[in-house]
């Protein structure tokens, strides 16, 4: 008897080994996914513009990373200096600082999109603002008072010519990335049920249209089907009902493993979770010989992976 309907997972030729370069892009969730990547110690790289939600936010970002957009949409409020492009991380006491941060930013997404063997998106929400001066859209509101903003949800055909103009962005300068789009299993509360819902379908919708007719080979990832079709239980949230809990995250992440990592790198992964669990071991005794034999031979484990791979870096948090 089955208690569950499992979400088919899609194929793909393409798989991650310690030699790619990856680049996760959008909602939070794609930081769950950054986080896992990094503790197995791969080359990635993650929202250089702090966390986006809407397709335009990740377009107008890379725009502006490629010398597509030149403003830097800045604005004061309250003694702090944000950009319209990006998240409040960013943010600075002053101007010359925010425009530093833009900079930097926008570098470190340049070289990753040109140089990324894949690049994850995640679509988070369909629901955007726009100033009310000027209907310009922001892709952070930054706390400003709301009366500032209009708020509307795009419709799948804006959704699709979004999402084909940032492909395009990306494939004209990177033609051999491949592309994987999702959309993020996190329930936007705020907005309403109801309206989530909407948004969510909208993405869904817009995404698969996309995809099908597209002249590039993309993929899609079922990382929201995975969490409200099969996992289907609020034990899988966090304490706020949005998120998902680290146990969603760690069979979302399993799931994503067993379709772009194969498993001869799995089998080194398996190497620096040992390192990592290692590292990350209180000793009772830490000045006991057996501890010092267990550190010693933990040295010998990370020398081992680094002259495999250079770009290894073990903290010991």
């Amino acid at each position: 008897m089955k208690f569950f309907s499992e979400v088919n997972l899609p194929t793909s030729v393409y798989k991650l080994d310690y030699s790619s370069k990856i680049l996760l892009l959008g909602s939070c969730f794609s930081t769950h996914i950054y986080d896992q990547l990094t503790y197995y110690q791969f080359q990635a790289k993650a929202n250089p513009f702090g966390v986006l939600f809407h397709p335009k936010a990740i377009l107008k970002s890379i725009e502006f990373a490629l010398g597509h957009r030149k403003d830097f949409e800045l604005i004061e409020h309250d003694g702090i200096y944000h950009s319209f492009l990006a998240h409040s991380s960013l943010s600075a006491s002053t101007q010359k600082e925010l425009i530093f941060n833009l900079e930097a930013s926008a570098e470190v997404l340049r070289q990753a999109v040109h140089n990324s063997n894949l690049i994850f998106i995640s679509l988070g929400t369909a629901w955007f603002y726009s100033r009310q001066i000027n209907s310009a859209f922001v892709a952070n509101c930054h706390k400003i008072p709301s009366k500032q903003f209009t708020k509307q949800l795009s419709t799948v055909g804006d959704l699709k010519e979004e999402l084909r103009a940032l492909t395009g962005l990306i494939k004209s300068v990177n033609t051999s990335c491949n592309l994987v789009f999702t959309v993020s299993p996190v329930k936007h509360l705020k907005d309403g049920l109801v309206e989530n819902s909407r948004s969510k379908a909208h993405l869904i919708a817009a995404l698969h249209e996309f995809i099908d007719e597209s002249e590039h080979d993309l993929m899609y990832f079922p990382s929201f089907e995975l969490l409200v079709d099969e996992l289907r239980d609020y034990r899988f949230y966090n304490a706020d009902l949005a998120h998902p809990s680290s146990s969603a995250i760690k069979f979302i992440w399993e799931k994503f493993k067993s379709v772009y990592i194969n498993q001869s790198t799995l089998e080194i992964m398996n190497q620096v979770e040992v390192v990592q669990k290692g590292l990350h071991h209180k000793a009772f005794n830490p000045q006991s010989e057996a501890h010092q034999k267990f550190m010693a031979n933990l040295e010998v484990k990370i020398s081992k992976l680094k002259q495999r791979f250079p770009h290894m870096n073990f903290i010991n948090n």
